[in-house]
């Protein structure tokens, strides 16, 4: 949840400023001894290495350190410094961990002035008096190993000063090169600054020029357009001055035309109830003849159905009448084609009848040519004995 943060060389330390309102109900709702913890905790710079950045709300910028092993202090920097936001126990702190919304601190409280380190300041100066109480009680006689112990390290502390003095005026001395060169930048900056300013300056000198001979210009536009604006409100007065004495004869005409479309409007009225009237008596009117009308087509229906059942039994009958008729018809048909049999024999025969006449009526001719005597009797006793005595007599008969 939480990863580490890298110490700082420059920044060892770790100072906290302000509390919020809600984390200092949180401390308070502590026992006695955890909230002793996190006053110890809260009173002196904490080092940089016991804090750690919690990993699902690094993009807050939200830090926690413990203050023992079940208590955490999450804080966040702010505008005016780091401020502690969320203090509890293991786990209240992976539910704010979990929870926390990223809303920004509200009702910050100094944390010198909060009633954590009241107490606490309270509680050390009860502690101080009795621990003194308690030193006086059994401080054992002093020592001369403590001053043994002060001379040598007062002899390191000398021993270490001279080392590192060297080290201090080379680090003084290149600083201070340093700053000679950032102050020669600096004042070639500002005389840069300063040239630029001037030439602004004059710029802004020829631009003032030119914006009041402008805002001369404007002001006699301006005058103008005040002379233009009066002479237009003189001559709007005189133009709407001239339209009433035209709109005067207009508007009389007007009211008469009204008067004389509310007459008619009256009278129109009066019109229009005559017409519903009219339309009303009319629709009673037609409401009686729709009924006889429809008294009558049920009259007629009934007729009518009564002459449709005669004419479907009627049709049945001619049904019945039209299958006997079908068969007399295919009885008259075969009857018909045995008569047409016969007449295609008869008129055969009357074909061989024909031919054999004109075959008689040669051989009378020939017959009636002079020959030798009994020359003809002969040719005709032959030929009735070829064709037979009836064909022949019934030839004679019908010539």
């Amino acid at each position: 949840m939480t990863s580490a943060v890298q110490a700082d060389l420059s920044e060892p330390k770790t100072t906290l400023a302000w509390i919020t309102r809600q984390a200092e109900c949180q401390v308070g709702q502590l026992s006695p001894p955890d909230q002793a913890k996190i006053a110890q905790a809260l009173v002196r710079p904490l080092p940089r290495n016991r804090c750690e950045l919690i990993d699902n709300l690094a993009h807050y910028r939200v830090y926690h350190f413990r203050a023992s092993k079940t208590l955490r202090i999450s804080y966040r920097p702010t505008e005016w410094g780091l401020c502690v936001i969320h203090v509890g126990k293991h786990s209240e702190f992976d539910r704010f961990a979990r929870h926390f919304a990223g809303q920004a601190p509200t009702n910050l409280i100094p944390l010198q002035e909060s009633l954590i380190m009241k107490n606490q300041q309270h509680g050390g100066k009860n502690g101080a008096t009795k621990a003194l109480s308690t030193q006086a009680i059994g401080q054992p006689p002093h020592r001369t190993t403590d001053e043994d112990e002060q001379l040598l390290i007062e002899s390191l502390r000398d021993v270490i000063t001279k080392a590192i003095e060297p080290r201090h005026k080379a680090l003084a001395s290149d600083w201070a090169g340093r700053l000679d060169a950032m102050r020669k930048d600096l004042d070639q900056t500002v005389q840069e600054c300063a040239r630029k300013i001037a030439q602004q300056d004059s710029r802004l000198n020829s631009l003032s020029a030119e914006h009041r001979a402008r805002m001369t210009d404007l002001g006699k536009t301006t005058d103008e357009i005040g002379r233009n604006q009066q002479e237009l409100t003189t001559q709007l007065a005189q133009v709407r001055s001239d339209f009433e004495d035209r709109w005067a004869p207009q508007r009389n005409a007007l009211e008469q035309v009204q008067t004389e479309v509310a007459r008619h409007a009256v009278q129109a009225g009066a019109a229009h109830n005559e017409v519903e009237q009219r339309v009303t008596a009319l629709n009673h009117r037609l409401s009686g003849r729709m009924e006889e009308i429809g008294s009558r087509l049920d009259a007629l229906a009934g007729i009518v159905e009564s002459r449709q059942r005669v004419n479907d039994t009627g049709l049945a009958g001619l049904k019945a009448k039209t299958a006997g008729t079908e068969q007399t018809l295919g009885s008259l048909d075969q009857v018909l084609r045995g008569l047409a049999g016969t007449a295609e024999a008869q008129q055969q025969t009357i074909t061989q009848l024909q031919e054999a006449l004109t075959r008689v009526s040669a051989q009378v001719m020939e017959l009636g040519t002079p020959t030798t005597k009994g020359g003809w009797w002969r040719t005709f006793w032959t030929r009735v004995r070829q064709f037979g005595w009836r064909p022949v007599r019934t030839a004679i008969r019908r010539a």
